[in-house]
């Protein structure tokens, strides 16, 4: 059940509404942010024309929560993953647009109304992304911009976040959804394929959205992050690489990944230095910023800086 979006899920009602949107929550045992997640959608400027909150199977107040919204309307089914959830949003919306959020998560203001217009001026984009600021633990932190050419780089990686995106349904029919075997890093997944179905994107850089991270977010797990970003790497990127740069294209993907690994361990209190530094002995190139990171870590490590004070960014 919802193991991808059949096509028969394509409401042909939609066409008659070009610039209706849906919002798609996706919740399990949201109940602790769930109702910041909801209102952030009903405070938005540019209002969205339905609320879909699909339950799995929670085991928390979170149905309840999202049912004592009146314009909300609230799907349930046993726990089958947050995959399986959206697939459903996305089967049961009747808008022409789809915009989904997760339950811990938070769109500011304007959000809709700036994404909605993007799309309005480029009639052919089919996929809107845009940029978001990340909370860890309640407190503002660094900012992530989404890359200007977006669509280019999905071939090194998922750099913007489910929260920020806004589809058209028949393009996220076209592709089926997201995919079930992907689900550590389904985001990255549905992305390249629907780059390589022909989707134009476009993106704002500028965070229109906060990402929040905290001890129960499944994405905040280092490891969960690792293992998933590299199985999409080898099903989806690697195979179109030329044979004999494989082995360093993937000894690249790998070291890249440590150092992410490793600026998460150190957001979350891990030892996180070792990794870093084994993450410039793999990959000793790039762009310095790995290298600043791992100074700020060096100097934390001798007392030199405090544990408040700001890592650069690895945006």
């Amino acid at each position: 059940m919802y193991e991808l979006v059949p096509p028969e899920a394509m409401d042909v009602a939609a066409d008659s509404a070009p610039w209706s949107v849906t919002a798609v929550v996706a919740v399990y045992n949201g109940a602790r942010f769930l109702r910041a997640a909801i209102e952030s959608i009903l405070n938005q400027t540019r209002p969205v024309d339905e609320i879909i909150v699909v339950d799995d199977g929670s085991q928390d107040d979170s149905a309840e929560i999202a049912r004592s919204y009146p314009n909300v309307q609230v799907l349930t089914q046993p726990n089958m993953g947050v995959v399986r959830s959206r697939n459903r949003g996305i089967t049961d919306a009747t808008s022409t647009w789809i915009a989904f959020l997760d339950q811990d998560d938070v769109w500011l203001p304007d959000k809709m109304e700036r994404q909605i217009a993007g799309l309005q001026a480029n009639p052919v984009a089919e996929v809107c992304m845009c940029g978001f600021q990340i909370l860890i633990d309640g407190k503002p932190g660094e900012i992530r911009r989404a890359p200007e050419n977006f669509a280019r780089s999905l071939e090194h990686g998922c750099l913007a976040l489910p929260s920020g995106t806004v589809a058209r349904k028949s393009a996220l029919v076209r592709v089926g959804g997201f995919h079930v075997d992907a689900a550590k890093a389904e985001d990255w997944d549905l992305l390249v394929r629907l780059k390589r179905s022909g989707t134009i994107f476009m993106s704002f850089p500028e965070p229109l959205m906060l990402y929040r991270r905290h001890g129960a977010n499944v994405t905040n797990d280092p490891a969960h992050i690792y293992t998933g970003d590299l199985e999409v790497f080898d099903r989806l990127i690697l195979p179109g690489i030329a044979a004999p740069l494989r082995p360093l294209a993937r000894w690249r993907r790998v070291s890249m990944l440590e150092g992410d690994r490793s600026i998460l361990e150190r957001e979350q209190g891990q030892p996180h230095l070792t990794r870093m530094l084994r993450s410039l002995a793999m990959w000793p190139f790039g762009n310095g910023k790995r290298y600043r990171i791992a100074a700020h870590m060096v100097l934390r490590r001798l007392g030199a800086v405090g544990d408040d004070s700001i890592p650069p960014s690895a945006n």
